[in-house]
């Protein structure tokens, strides 16, 4: 519902957004049962890779069932012979992935909740900090943090971002060898580069896979329903248990923090996507100073126009405004309720009403939910901020004050 919003949750159990679309509640007014089927495929298609909630009878209820049958953690295998362990050249990229698993290795942790895990990485190792998924340290102030397959220690979570499914949890530096990994620069992250995942997929032990980079840019959604921007698509294998585990380029830096999987079966399917780095390094800062990020909340959903124009040629010809940002719904007692924001409406005779057009923020012309979230990530809740919507042709100017995003939107 919002800003590029929607209702996902952890456990995948309720509408998720498909990449490249951060509309978060109804998509098609005009065709209320083909609206019903596009919920039904997100939900069924956007899994979050961490911990599950157990009421929930998702991934991890499922792991807690197959590892009553499995016999872990599984024997070694035998070495290798030294003529097999050479480079290898993989997107273009000649890099030797043993050497590189050992030398990143040690960094990633396991985190354990009582149903279910999760992956981490440690950033400080001076002070014992790890980053994860918020969503794997959702609702708990502390966790079990398995570092170097062998230690348990008691892990603080310091600080949260949930808008950005990102949180840092803190052990204590001294009772473990803890190794920080490199963090890299996602902006300069390409199509085509190899793209490596170090996790505990499905609670079993540590794993490396490999794969390219699919694409960059995308959008989802975070546990609270707001849009996840730019966010890095793969297919190296990641799957639930792989939150919050580092995504890596041919260097071994870090370039994501892997999140969600798009999938109808809810296990990998070749499509997996993680947070940039670089939005992680935007808010560590705060996180270490263990405060949790409030983001502000506008309290729509919408849009884009050119996309209404494309597929919906019935409720285009209502619309005058040829871009901008259409409104389908205005949450109740939100900033934009209270500012007089009109959503799409339909009257009792079935005609579909458009909504207010929102044509700019503060000057700055929008024509996605995306570019409105990527100006709204400037601002702070309490900040006033000036709409310029197009209203059936006549173009109004609306001031609101944004107000903290919700941690759980309910209609």
């Amino acid at each position: 519902p919002a800003d590029g919003s929607g209702a996902v949750a952890s456990d995948g159990s309720v509408p998720g957004v498909s990449a490249g679309s951060a509309a978060a509640a109804p998509q098609a007014p005009p065709a209320p049962s083909r609206r019903r089927r596009y919920q039904a495929l997100a939900a069924a298609a956007l899994v979050a890779l961490g911990a599950v909630l157990g009421a929930a009878g998702g991934t991890f209820a499922t792991w807690k069932v197959l590892q009553g049958r499995l016999s872990l953690p599984a024997p070694a295998s035998a070495p290798l012979p030294s003529s097999l362990l050479r480079p290898v050249v993989l997107a273009g990229q000649e890099v030797d992935l043993p050497a590189l698993y050992e030398r990143v290795a040690p960094g990633v942790v396991r985190i354990d909740r009582d149903d279910g895990n999760g992956t981490g990485f440690v950033v400080d190792a001076l002070r014992g900090h790890i980053l994860t998924n918020y969503h794997v340290v959702r609702g708990r102030k502390t966790v079990e943090v398995l570092v170097d397959d062998r230690i348990r220690l008691q892990g603080q979570v310091l600080g949260t971002d949930p808008s950005t499914d990102l949180a840092l949890v803190r052990v204590d530096p001294q009772a473990a060898p803890l190794v920080a990994l490199p963090l890299g620069n996602s902006d300069q992250v390409r199509p085509g580069e190899l793209a490596i995942a170090i996790g505990y997929p499905l609670g079993t032990g540590k794993s490396i896979t490999a794969g390219i980079i699919s694409g960059v840019g995308r959008t989802g959604q975070a546990p609270t329903g707001r849009g996840l921007l730019n966010l890095i698509q793969t297919d190296a294998a990641i799957n639930p248990g792989n939150s919050g585990g580092p995504l890596l380029n041919a260097a071994g830096e870090v370039i994501g923090i892997n999140t969600q999987i798009l999938s109808p079966v809810r296990g990998f399917t070749g499509i997996g996507f993680a947070v940039p780095i670089n939005t992680a390094k935007q808010v560590l800062p705060e996180l270490a100073e263990g405060r949790d990020v409030q983001r502000p909340w506008l309290g729509i959903s919408g849009e884009a126009v050119s996309t209404i124009l494309r597929q919906y040629p019935d409720l285009a010809q209502e619309i005058q405004a040829k871009e901008g940002v259409l409104v389908w719904d205005v949450y109740p007692n939100s900033p934009a309720e209270k500012a007089g924001l009109r959503p799409t409406t339909q009257s009792r005779y079935g005609r579909v009403v458009p909504g207010d057009v929102i044509l700019s923020v503060d000057g700055r012309p929008v024509r996605t939910i995306q570019d409105i979230l990527a100006y709204l990530d400037t601002k702070k809740p309490g900040d006033t901020v000036t709409l310029q919507v197009d209203r059936q042709g006549r173009q109004l100017e609306l001031k609101l004050t944004l107000e903290p995003w919700p941690t759980n939107l309910n209609r």
